[in-house]
């Protein structure tokens, strides 16, 4: 029989549970057409319909209104009540302002290479395109703006210290490393780069002291 693990609103792996569950738990409005899903042994998230489609299967219609239900005692035990959270279907976009809205100062749980490398690449581009605006500005308008395009950059890079600080702890769980190792940092010359190898690192398989692995399921 196939089994799967499903992303709750946080993202963490749930299950494993029958396809005839996942179908309960998608008429029930628990989990969505937008849910990704993975098979018992599969580390590859994709999306519920998709599933469904090779295994020809039709998803159950919404209940009546025209909107699933998702009350808290709709729930069952091992589903969590929180929001979502990051989920490898995420762009680039998304990542940032997930990462600087609601994980702005989240130190607990894990990251996946993927979803830290995502913002850090972001954040690069936003600040790229500062600088670009500031360069058209400062030739088309006015050399003064220099220094109103200079304050903006600093706002915008001291925005990025906390939220950055926090992925970045969390990129270290989630390779079964503390967050305290982020100090290493502070280490002249070699700091940084130890730093840097660290978030090349692949995720830790299953479920660590930090939770459990959103690439790797148990």
């Amino acid at each position: 029989m196939n089994h799967f693990y499903y992303l709750n609103r946080r993202n963490e792996p749930q299950g494993p549970v029958s396809i005839n569950e996942l179908l309960e738990l998608l008429a029930n409005g628990i989990i969505q057409t937008t849910t990704l899903v993975a098979r018992v042994g599969d580390a590859a998230w994709r999306p519920l319909p998709s599933v469904l489609a090779d295994m020809n299967i039709t998803a159950p219609c919404p209940p009546v209104g025209g909107a699933y239900q998702t009350g808290p005692s709709r729930r069952p035990q091992h589903e969590s009540a929180s929001d979502g959270d990051y989920h490898d279907g995420m762009g680039l976009l998304e990542i940032f302002k997930l990462t600087m809205t609601r994980n702005f100062a989240n130190f607990s749980g894990r990251a996946t290479r993927r979803e830290y490398w995502m913002f850090q690449l972001a954040s690069l581009l936003f600040l790229l395109s500062i600088y670009i605006l500031g360069i058209f500005l400062i030739i088309l308008i006015d050399p003064s703006m220099s220094i109103i395009m200079m304050g903006l950059s600093l706002l915008y890079s001291l925005a990025l210290i906390i939220p950055g600080l926090g992925l970045y702890v969390r990129r270290l769980h989630d390779t079964g490393r503390s967050g305290w190792m982020i100090l290493l940092g502070l280490i002249p010359f070699i700091g940084g780069w130890i730093l840097l190898i660290f978030s090349l690192l692949d995720s830790q398989r299953g479920t660590n002291a930090y939770g459990p692995s959103l690439k790797y399921p148990d």
